[in-house]
């Protein structure tokens, strides 16, 4: 018996010298180590019942039902193709929107639309950020807020989308 805990002290004395299986061992808990924190990072969050794949952010107050207007932001420049076809354009679907609901109740909330331009008003862009807890990464970016809830819209930007949107969202 104490030859075969011999024999293993010798064989673990020699792996742990021999530098190709210290470096192997290193990788595997190195992967390891990486694979859980993508896990906890990024699949984790989405496994939690409370999670919007929609980016929504729910407030802490209670009394959302009771607020009776929202704001739809629109975010964009001058420079981007896709913003001048959907937010500047004046056939665009945020334009017609714009001009059939803005002051209107919709599900009994008045809505007011607000058009950002992200280089003429950054200042405007980073006070919206730290005020709604969210983050304008590009251009063309739509948000609305009624209360504490921020809701990011993330669909082609048509009349019927947007319609859709401010009808589900309020």
């Amino acid at each position: 018996m104490s030859e075969m805990v011999n024999n293993i002290k010798q064989t673990m004395a020699q792996a742990v010298t021999n530098k190709k299986f210290m470096m192997i061992l290193f990788l595997i808990i190195l992967f390891i180590g990486i694979a859980f924190w993508v896990y906890s990072t990024y699949i984790a969050p989405k496994l939690d019942p409370e999670y919007k794949d929609n980016k929504e952010f729910v407030g802490n107050s209670d009394d959302d039902d009771a607020i009776t207007t929202a704001t739809i932001y629109a975010f964009y420049t001058d420079w981007c193709p896709h913003c001048k076809t959907n937010i500047i354009a004046k056939d665009s679907g945020w334009k017609k929107t714009f001009e059939n609901n803005d002051g209107k109740k919709i599900n009994g909330v008045t809505i007011e639309f607000v058009e950002i331009n992200g280089e003429k008003e950054e200042g405007t862009i980073q006070s919206f950020e730290s005020n709604h807890d969210v983050n304008v990464t590009g251009f063309p970016t739509i948000y609305i807020v009624k209360g504490n809830t921020v809701i990011e819209f993330d669909s082609d930007i048509t009349e019927d989308n947007l319609t859709n949107f401010l009808n589900t969202a309020l």
